[in-house]
């Protein structure tokens, strides 16, 4: 039955209970007291409804306090969790989260530190005797993002395609930057397209004129001039006809980078063969494709082989470098491979802090040089062995490749005039040969005689470094046979050493036994 309905049922017992009480009081009592005790009731009963409702509306209001209550404390852990990382709970214990904005903070800063500042949709405005100056008045690459349902909803305006006037582009002189020529996403071959959009941006309907990556490596330049809306550059080495020749396009644009993009295991661990053989020559595809997978040690270098290891118990490695990181750090790193920036440590707070851990049973993949140790040191085991694809250093690569060219086009140059010569004056030419011939021998008629002399040197040494030797084993052996002679004689004399000691103690106690004996 319902505690509501009992409750009705009680009040109404009262009720009649009173009702028949006054009546039999009214007998002896006086109507004006009758009245009161009347009031008296319905005020009390009044006042009992009256409470009861205030109790029921402080359990209802309560209720749902300790509700939004639970509620909030959870919302403020989880806002804990994904500002910081971790949270504690009312109970004490310490909650964590996979991400966090402080975690994706760290990983942004090192993703553009790694980048550096760009400066796409950069157009020529003319070129001097050795410089090209570009305008920057539409720098950026507004135009292709579109705007999300999110932005809409916040009342941010769409993207119009340009920089805000007054966007200032930080260039300054004497700084480096890397140019590209930069292509429309459409202008691009669709496997390419494909394998350069897999894990990024590739809704791009509406966008792809607009859209810009870069394809064509034009230089290392030095920035000579700047104003707010252009920069005036300077190539740091002679430019090849190719460079130049792409950069007679005045209705491409450039994209400027401060520093040259770094390889990464990460960039290309989501593309497949047929992407891979859209970007790479056939000949380093199979490093791609290998990265990161388990190794055949009778094929792949050693260096390229890493150890897969399993944790015997828990370990951890500083991996960021001692003290506050400094304002303005010299280098990435420090001598024991400790990360020096702040936008490179590992963070944490406490004990933890600049620490990597690892658990009991977890995996990981080390050099064999950093494996080795922790292995000899009984704190993991190894698994398997892992290829690692060496990473590419682009900027020596492009720097090596320029200086080969540079070297090749003056081979070139000079072989174009010797066979100029030689088609212009044959007669000559050959007098020129036949005398270079015979320099030539008698050069290798010198060489020779170098020959038989550090021949009979070399022969001469041999044969003394073989005296040399007979000596060394000679006093060797007398050493050996002197040294054994002096072991036993050693022997000996301990041996005699020991036998006078023993007679004169003897000696000794018969003369103070015989002194004891005189009276």
């Amino acid at each position: 039955m319902d505690s509501s309905i009992i409750l009705y049922i009680v009040l109404g017992l009262i009720s009649i209970f009173f009702i028949v009480a006054s009546i039999f009081s009214g007998k002896t009592w006086q109507v004006l007291h009758v009245l009161i005790v009347a009031a008296v009731f319905v005020a009390a009963m009044f006042a009992m409804f009256l409470c009861a409702a205030t109790f029921k509306t402080n359990d209802t209001f309560r209720t749902k306090y300790e509700a939004f209550k639970k509620e909030l404390d959870q919302v403020e852990t989880e806002i804990g969790k994904l500002r910081e990382g971790y949270a504690q709970t009312d109970s004490g214990e310490v909650v964590r989260a996979e991400d966090s904005v402080r975690s994706l903070k760290a990983e942004l800063s090192r993703v553009l530190y790694d980048r550096g500042r760009v400066w796409p949709n950069c157009f020529v405005d003319g070129f001097g005797e050795n410089s090209v100056t570009l305008n920057l008045s539409r720098w950026g690459d507004q135009a292709c993002f579109q705007q999300t349902q999110f932005d809409a909803q916040a009342g941010l305006p769409e993207a119009d395609g340009e920089a805000a006037p007054n966007d200032p582009h930080g260039i300054e002189v004497r700084m480096i930057v890397y140019a590209f020529l930069e292509t429309p996403v459409s202008g691009i071959a669709e496997q390419q397209r494909a394998a350069l959009l897999v894990s990024g941006k590739s809704d791009l309907a509406g966008h792809e004129e607009m859209c810009k990556v870069p394809t064509v490596y034009l230089g290392k330049f030095a920035v000579s001039e700047v104003s707010p809306t252009a920069v005036t550059l300077v190539p740091t080495k002679p430019l090849r006809e190719r460079q130049i020749a792409a950069m007679q396009d005045e209705q491409s644009s450039w994209r400027l980078l401060e520093t040259m993009p770094v390889d990464s295991f990460d960039i290309f661990a989501d593309l497949d063969e047929t992407q891979l053989q859209s970007l790479f020559a056939p000949e380093v595809i199979d490093q791609y494709l290998k990265d990161r997978k388990p190794g055949d040690r009778g094929q792949d270098p050693g260096e390229r082989l890493w150890m897969k290891v399993r944790f015997d118990r828990d370990h951890e490695i500083a991996v960021d470098a001692p003290g506050e990181p400094p304002k303005s750090p010299q280098q990435d790193y420090n001598n024991v491979g400790q990360a020096d920036p702040k936008w490179l440590r590992h963070g944490g707070e406490g004990k933890d802090r600049g620490k990597a851990k690892f658990t009991k049973g977890e995996e990981a993949i080390f050099d064999p040089e950093t494996a080795d140790d922790l292995i000899n040191r009984g704190i993991c085991e190894e698994l398997d062995r892992v290829y690692v694809r060496e990473l590419r250093d682009y900027d020596y690569l492009f720097e090596s490749m320029h200086a080969r060219a540079a070297s090749l086009a003056d081979t070139a140059e000079r072989i174009r005039r010797d066979t100029e010569i030689l088609i212009a004056e044959p007669d000559g030419a050959i007098a020129q040969v036949n005398k270079n011939i015979a320099y030539r021998e008698q050069e290798i008629n010198k060489l020779k005689a170098d020959l038989a002399k550090f021949t009979h040197e070399r022969d001469e040494l041999v044969k003394y470094r073989e005296a040399v030797e007979r000596q060394q084993r000679e006093v060797t052996s007398f050493l050996t046979s002197l040294y054994r002679t002096n072991l036993a004689l050693v022997v000996e004399l301990t041996a005699v050493s020991q036998q006078l000691e023993q007679s004169i103690d003897q000696r000794t106690r018969e003369a103070a036994e015989s002194a004891a004996v005189v009276p």
